[in-house]
């Protein structure tokens, strides 16, 4: 009984891992683009609000917003593997 007690905690300290560096990755393959995407989008607005339609308006915030969004999706991960 006591080894498969031992078995179980030595894959669930596995799983853990996994669940670690599947998370780090994850951070990392989204938030890197995510920034330069975030950053590039709050540029024009600024930059060139004078020249943009209404559309471009709308889809540069439309495109500013789901950054914000799957940055908490981000943080919420962290959170969430911190636990």
């Amino acid at each position: 009984m006591e080894a498969r007690l031992d078995q179980a905690e030595k894959r669930a300290k596995q799983v853990d891992k996994h669940v670690d560096q599947f998370a780090d990755l994850v951070q990392h393959e989204v938030r890197t683009p995510l920034t330069v995407i975030s950053t590039f989008a709050s540029l024009l607005s600024r930059t060139d609000a004078d020249n943009l339609t209404d559309k471009q308006r709308q889809q540069l915030d439309l495109i500013r917003s789901n950054a914000r969004r799957l940055s908490r999706v981000m943080s919420d991960l962290t959170e969430f593997r911190d636990i």
